[in-house]
């Protein structure tokens, strides 16, 4: 298993492991756990990764509780942990849901029709049903109406937290940004 000694080579081991999860989609970074203030944490599905932008994407309903969390408290943090690699990747920065603009639209248009299906409901995540039902209605919801409920979710990465559990040491990262690159340090695992 290799070791990670250099903090600039740790730094383009992450980056690298984000495009590889959007692409391959074949890691842990594939589905992280979104976790915005309070208790809000769920997995998602990492839809576009920007290294110029230092932006991970990905899409909800507009109805769901973590857009109102979001807003209230913009700041969010995506965490993945790959047991086969024993490394944990931990992603925070400034969050923003797009609905209506040119992000959002470029979203909507990039994914396959397979993964909009979700929008055609006319119930909201979480309200209460009788019965176990995808509520996934496309006679009822139309596409205009089913693009409405869709929100793409954008968080600018600022702080970076890596952790390596290897079988000889386990050591942990941080990098933060601080407005022209990311800046690492060695921090106490």
């Amino acid at each position: 298993m290799k070791r990670y000694e250099i903090l600039d080579e740790i730094l383009a081991h992450v980056w690298s492991y984000v495009e590889e999860a959007v692409h391959g989609r074949e890691n842990a970074m594939t589905t992280p756990v979104f976790a915005t203030d309070g208790p809000g944490a769920r997995t998602v599905a990492l839809r576009a990764f920007d290294s110029s932008q230092r932006s991970l994407s990905f899409h909800t309903d507009v109805r769901s509780e973590k857009v109102k969390q979001i807003g209230d408290n913009p700041r969010a943090r995506w965490v993945a942990w790959d047991a086969d690699l024993s490394q944990q990747f931990q992603f925070c920065g400034s969050t923003t849901v797009h609905t209506a603009d040119a992000f959002a639209d470029e979203m909507w248009a990039s994914q396959p029709e397979e993964n909009l299906g979700f929008y055609y409901k006319s119930l909201r995540p979480g309200e209460p049903i009788d019965s176990p039902v995808s509520c996934i209605d496309r006679d009822v919801v139309s596409e205009e109406e089913a693009r409405e409920n869709f929100a793409a979710v954008r968080t600018v990465v600022d702080e970076i937290t890596w952790l390596h559990l290897h079988p000889e040491i386990e050591y942990r990262a941080r990098f933060a940004w601080d407005g022209e690159a990311f800046r690492g340090e060695w921090i106490v695992p």
